[in-house]
């Protein structure tokens, strides 16, 4: 307790103990001398403020905790009419001035230049005649009560918006791609086309950008749907097997070899569709016989002369240039034109940055449901990451947003919880990282979410953080909403 304090409630014990000696002193009976020492203490001891006006409005007096909540003076206001008060900018309304017009009750929620808010009910005190001669007005302190309603309003509505951008994203997701960019809405259209034909589709685009899933779609919205979908990643199997796993192997084929021989993938995918994934790390020594393939649907088991013709729709896929790995002699030219019959590229993350914010609700969405959580990335955390080049595409968005949910202790993750887990303004693994032509009011936003935050932490309530940012409870209410 500070020495102001202190003085203020030694004047204010000294100020009863004067009145109760001159209550004693006064010709009265002692049960009534005893009621009004009573009162005397409830007037000065209550945690409410009180204010009395008189029936011509001039402020009669008041009790030290109404000082204490609105941190005005006594001097600023006794012996002046409420409604001078009003205009000089003391008040904002006087319930005071409103039950002298009138003569009823009346309750209003007050806020006071300190910052604080209160429940202020006037009562009327009638004479004989049904005039009001004096008004008594209980003033209890709500700030807190206050707060707590913006805070839980303003979570409302960020629950609000948070469930209007998943309305959105399911508008948005095509049969499991999130596509608002132009760009990607046209290569799903695309896609959508030449799923209805059984032409051979290249995908092109760069490693995590989706063509596994492009893949997946055209498949589903064929004819071929209800048969088998085989993949076949051309780069992780050694040169050596690539051929027995496409193709399978006759019985006794090569040492080993089971002696029933072994159906290969392009049998397996019969009627259905087979992707062959990463298809430029193929071999040249390899790229012949898929040639032949792709041109007759015919093939050889390893180890048989027997041709064996089959029924299956190709797609294929890399993230390699395949045009200049012709020029370098390292993809067959014939092969090369045979595949691209109907080439769909898929763009980069960085450039169709309209999917970002959609593919972080997405993806948010379905983490939580598998970990059981309620995580969620602030407006600034999706600024801040569209800003970032992703080199691993959707890939790398989607792992980055299933570690922030697991590492995050808080369900809001912020700019600063990315930057805590992975700083992407640095240089890591030789990959672009946020570019510095980020722009000013993004910058600022950044550095006061962090300092909002840092403050937060520190101050343990909005009205304490409010006041040590110089701000009102509702500005910084405000600025919370826009994180």
């Amino acid at each position: 307790m500070n020495k102001k304090s202190i003085e203020k409630m030694v004047t204010t014990e000294n100020i009863i103990q004067d009145l109760s000696q001159r209550i004693r002193e006064s010709c009265l009976d002692q049960d009534l001398i005893d009621f009004m020492e009573e009162l005397l203490y409830i007037f000065y001891h209550s945690s409410d403020g009180i204010y009395v006006v008189g029936g011509n409005g001039i402020s009669l007096r008041v009790n030290p905790s109404f000082e204490a909540l609105t941190g005005f003076q006594l001097e600023e206001f006794l012996n002046k009419n409420v409604r001078d008060l009003v205009k000089d900018g003391h008040f904002s309304t006087s319930v005071a001035a409103q039950v002298l017009d009138t003569k009823e009750p009346a309750t209003i929620i007050q806020e006071y230049r300190n910052g604080n808010k209160a429940l202020v009910t006037g009562t009327p005190i009638f004479d004989e005649c049904g005039n009001v001669v004096k008004v008594i007005s209980n003033i209890r302190d709500i700030t807190e009560l206050v707060n707590l309603y913006e805070e839980v309003t303003a979570n409302r509505v960020l629950i609000k918006n948070y469930s209007n951008e998943l309305k959105n994203i399911h508008q948005s997701v095509i049969e499991g791609i999130v596509a608002a960019s132009p760009a990607m809405v046209r290569t799903i259209e695309m896609a959508r086309r030449v799923a209805k034909t059984d032409s051979l589709v290249l995908l092109l685009g760069g490693s995590g950008v989706g063509k596994g899933v492009l893949a997946k779609f055209i498949y589903r919205n064929s004819e071929r749907r209800n048969r088998p979908f085989v993949t076949i990643n051309c780069g992780a199997i050694p040169e050596s097997l690539l051929e027995s796993e496409l193709f399978g192997y006759a019985h006794g084929a090569f040492t080993g070899a089971d002696k029933l021989g072994k159906v290969g993938l392009v049998e397996a995918a019969a009627g259905g569709v087979l992707f062959l994934d990463e298809i430029a790390e193929m071999h040249l020594s390899l790229q012949a016989k898929i040639l032949d393939f792709v041109e007759t649907h015919e093939y050889c088991k390893v180890g048989s002369t027997q041709r064996n013709k089959v029924d299956v729709r190709l797609i294929a896929a890399t993230n390699r240039d395949l045009q200049a790995m012709v020029q370098e002699g390292r993809f067959r030219e014939d092969l090369y034109y045979r595949l691209n019959v109907v080439p769909i590229t898929i763009s980069m993350l960085r450039d169709r940055k309209e999917d970002i914010p959609l593919l972080i609700y997405h993806y948010t969405e379905i983490i939580n449901k598998k970990n059981k959580t309620a995580k969620y990335f602030t407006t600034n955390a999706i600024d801040y990451l569209k800003e970032y080049e992703w080199p691993g595409n959707v890939r790398e968005l989607r792992n980055l947003i299933e570690r922030m949910s697991v590492l995050a202790e808080s369900n809001k993750i912020e700019v600063t919880d990315i930057k805590d887990e992975r700083n992407l303004d640095k240089e890591e693994n030789g990959s672009r990282k946020v570019q510095d032509n980020r722009s000013f009011n993004m910058r600022v936003a950044v550095y006061e979410e962090k300092i909002i935050k840092e403050v937060l932490e520190e101050a343990g309530s909005i009205r304490k953080a409010a006041k040590m940012l110089g701000m009102s409870p509702s500005s910084l209410h405000r600025k919370l909403k826009k994180q």
